[in-house]
């Protein structure tokens, strides 16, 4: 009986409670000339919003959340972001700080640090 209903609880559980999951195009931004836009690249990941809930006892310790960024052919971990309506990424990987910022219109800009290395494109999120 309890299996059941966990599952039910699961399945009728509100919206927000499942990963989001966020694909984006992004292109080295040119000063508005089309004709010098390389081939894009594509950026995917997900947001568990589970992550991000308050802890249940106050003497837990602080939850590190988690997912993993597939962009080309490389994939690594990162901790995703969610900031009033905005979405996005922060991770250290091989040397290179990573940072992706999507707002609620869907238009995005990547970094890498030290490298200087910027992407700008769009994003689109959905479950």
């Amino acid at each position: 009986m309890r299996k059941i209903f966990i599952l039910t609880a699961a399945l009728l559980a509100p919206s927000f409670a499942l990963a989001e999951r966020v694909e984006c195009t992004l292109r080295t931004p040119c000063g508005g000339q089309t004709a010098c836009l390389p081939k894009p690249t594509t950026l995917a990941f997900e947001i568990d919003h589970n992550q991000f809930a308050p802890a249940i006892d106050p003497n837990e310790p602080p939850r590190r959340k988690v997912t993993t960024v597939s962009m080309g052919d490389t994939a690594f971990a990162a901790e995703p972001i969610v900031m009033q309506g905005r979405r996005g990424f922060w991770a250290e990987h091989g040397h290179v700080s990573h940072l992706l910022t999507v707002e609620p219109d869907g238009s995005a800009v990547y970094s890498q640090m030290p490298q200087g290395k910027k992407l700008a494109g769009t994003c689109t999120v959905g479950n």
